[in-house]
């Protein structure tokens, strides 16, 4: 296990090759990416990866990256604290070739050269965990509970505007 602090930039092939494994917290204020969709940088992302081989020999990084975003709820439009948490499965390619050979269970991470931003695998494995609609639970969203409240017996309700069509539907 590291202890030290994690580096910001990392060589993928070499820590597979020294079967790392990297754990450890980055902040969210350096993850550039994830500021045009949260309310607050606040806060830490949690960390944990095994470099290493499968038993087929591919070069992999899994683990999980989790954290507690500040987001807008979607449907009252106040803060909402989304915890997202993404299972980290890649597999380390050198060409479109080789990431169409592997098996399903791998996303493809492409080298272009031998260093890549640590930062960088962190913001997607976590743009890719966030919730398509974030929102408060329904028992707990302001504008649900606006809505969700009964109507009293003394309220009529509205006349219904297609009942003129249902007199003219009548025979004569």
């Amino acid at each position: 296990m590291s202890a030290s602090p994690l580096p910001r930039i990392i060589e993928p092939l070499k820590l597979v090759e020294q079967r790392v494994d990297l754990q450890g917290v980055i902040e969210l204020s350096q993850l550039r990416r994830l500021q045009g969709i949260t309310l607050e940088q606040t806060g830490q992302v949690e960390i944990f990866l095994r470099f290493g081989k499968d038993e087929q020999g591919i070069r992999t990084i899994v683990g999980t990256v989790a954290a507690d975003l500040l987001m807008e709820c979607q449907r009252c439009l106040q803060p909402v604290a989304i915890h997202v948490q993404s299972d980290v499965n890649l597999g380390i390619v050198s060409s479109e070739e080789a990431a169409k050979n592997l098996p399903s269970h791998y996303e493809a991470l492409q080298l272009d050269g031998q260093h890549i931003e640590l930062n960088s695998i962190i913001e997607d494995e976590l743009i890719i965990g966030l919730p398509l609609v974030s929102a408060h639970p329904a028992t707990e969203c302001s504008i649900d509970q606006q809505y969700s409240a009964k109507p009293s017996g003394k309220e009529q309700a509205a006349p219904n505007p297609f009942a003129v069509l249902a007199e003219l539907k009548k025979p004569k």
